[in-house]
């Protein structure tokens, strides 16, 4: 799974993103990439579409 979501930059409309659950925690403390990355990212991306 984390190869997947690191490969953000390179997916089209499609986003891998981790189960939104405290089970994750863990998950993104190993991988604080996520947050600083591709959060932002994917803000960005829902806002433009909205925009639209």
């Amino acid at each position: 799974m984390t190869d997947t979501v690191k490969a953000f930059d390179r997916a089209s409309a499609v986003w891998a993103l981790p189960h939104p659950s405290w089970r994750v925690v863990t998950w993104m403390r190993k991988n604080p990439w996520f947050v600083s990355d591709v959060l932002p990212t994917l803000r960005r991306a829902v806002a433009s579409t909205l925009d639209d």
